[in-house]
């Protein structure tokens, strides 16, 4: 399959943050090309809503996929994470840009 993708379908993806608060979890969904090799939509939970991730937030979350969770990228069904040829209808969206 093309994509890997964490959302509400199957398993949001927990990634810490270090925000003015400090350290903080959030949930965040998102969608991994495997044929590229790289992250192409994420947006994180904020506040009760999406907001799409950032340049700087996308690369650290693209950074905890492949360097700190290697396994989620080459076993998605066992990390709860889902699989398709296209990508999920909230990912053509728009969603509010990360600050």
């Amino acid at each position: 399959m093309r994509y890997t993708i964490a959302d509400e379908s199957h398993d949001l993806w927990g990634h810490l943050f270090d925000e003015d608060d400090g350290v903080i979890e959030r949930h965040c969904r998102f969608v991994y090309d495997n044929e590229a090799e790289e992250l192409v939509r994420a947006d994180i939970r904020v506040d009760h809503r999406w907001v799409k991730a950032g340049r700087s937030s996308l690369n650290d979350l693209e950074d905890s996929l492949k360097d700190a969770n290697p396994e989620a990228l080459e076993d998605p069904a066992g990390w709860n994470l889902g699989q398709s040829d296209e990508m999920p209808d909230w990912a053509k969206e728009e969603a509010t840009p990360e600050p």
